[in-house]
């Protein structure tokens, strides 16, 4: 009897589907939005007639991004007793946005980073402790901050729509980020709780064999994330603030850059357009699409209503979109095939039980 095995996609085809399906995304979303507020992509070039004291802020906002996420692997890598190579974080920082921007939910930014840095020196034993303490800190710190602007109310209007996906993405993300750091100071517990779960859902999922390795593997993942956060009971007040800090200034580049942008086009008041901005940007960092990818076009008029009319809002959500997301495509896409590592990346992925 000729045993069948599944067919599975190369590497390339595999990152082929990836980058067409985000840029599917991305022109649906932009059909939409186009069609609700009547802009023509030659408007773009509105851009460039800013001054150059708010061209040259974008710039530094967009720029501080990279500076930020590169401290924000040194000060994890400081609280782990670990040694960061320069390149090593150089190579995980654009290797994490690529492939965290072009997959659904950032499945491949993790493994991306962790490679990069085991790599380029990292021990390896440590270098998916680096990247998992370097993600679950900034999850964090995105979810406390939109969550208290929101509490505010400080933050936009949001339809049904809107309103489900940040709240189911932000629960999913607060689930992944609450069992690790539970798991930092009582570590037994959390095992035993995924533990149970994880017996009880795999016996009924007998008969969709698929479903069953997809809870299992979720089950192994929590356990090693659990054990690897315990390991920051060892670090001190003083390096945590570093960390907290490097979250604070990434969190804040990526934000100023739109921020800054709708100010320069009339978004008044600054406090509100400062809350729509911070919101905005958690809402594309939770959504189920790569980085947001078509909910992001779609959302623009909706969260800066009463900021700016729905042909300034998708301008500005389209330029901040090119000079954060879609540059970190292009420099990843040429960055990563000059120093490498595209397809081992992929391959270790699809290695991944």
């Amino acid at each position: 009897m000729v045993a069948h095995t599944r067919w599975r996609p190369s590497p390339y085809l595999r990152l082929a589907l990836m980058v067409l399906g985000f840029l599917g995304l991305t022109g649906l979303g932009l059909a939409v939005a186009m069609r609700r507020s009547d802009i023509r992509l030659g408007q773009l070039t509105a851009f460039f007639a800013l001054s150059p004291g708010w061209l040259g802020a974008v710039a530094a906002a967009a720029a501080g991004i990279y500076v930020t996420d590169y401290f924000r692997y040194q000060a994890t890598c400081n609280v782990l007793g670990v040694r960061l190579p320069f390149w090593a974080g150089c190579d995980a920082v654009v290797a994490n946005f690529f492939f965290s921007w072009i997959s659904p939910a950032s499945v491949l930014g993790l493994p991306a980073a962790i490679y990069m840095l085991g790599r380029g020196g990292v021990p390896w034993d440590a270098a998916p402790l680096v990247a998992y303490g370097k993600s679950i800190g900034g999850i964090a710190v995105l979810l406390v901050v939109a969550g208290a602007v929101l509490a505010l109310g400080a933050g936009p209007a949001l339809g049904p729509g809107m309103q489900a996906v940040l709240a189911g993405g932000g629960a999913t993300m607060a689930l992944l980020v609450l069992l690790p750091l539970l798991g930092v100071f009582w570590p037994a517990p959390c095992e035993r709780l995924v533990e149970a779960a994880a017996n009880k859902l795999s016996p009924r999922l007998a008969s969709r064999p698929w479903l069953q390795r997809k809870v299992e593997t979720v089950a192994r993942a929590l356990l090693a994330s659990i054990a690897r956060a315990a390991q920051l009971r060892q670090a001190s007040w003083r390096s945590l603030l570093l960390v907290l800090g490097a979250h604070l200034a990434y969190l804040t580049c990526f934000v100023a850059a739109l921020a800054l942008l709708a100010a320069a086009h009339g978004a008044t008041p600054p406090a509100r357009n400062l809350g729509v901005s911070v919101v905005y940007v958690a809402t594309l960092m939770v959504a189920p699409t790569p980085s947001g990818a078509g909910i992001s076009e779609i959302a623009a008029c909706p969260f800066f209503d009463g900021l700016l009319p729905p042909t300034t809002a998708l301008l500005v959500v389209l330029v901040f979109r090119s000079v954060t997301f879609y540059l970190h495509l292009a420099v990843g896409a040429v960055y990563l095939t000059v120093v490498g590592g595209l397809r081992d990346i992929l391959v270790r992925r699809r290695q991944t039980p």
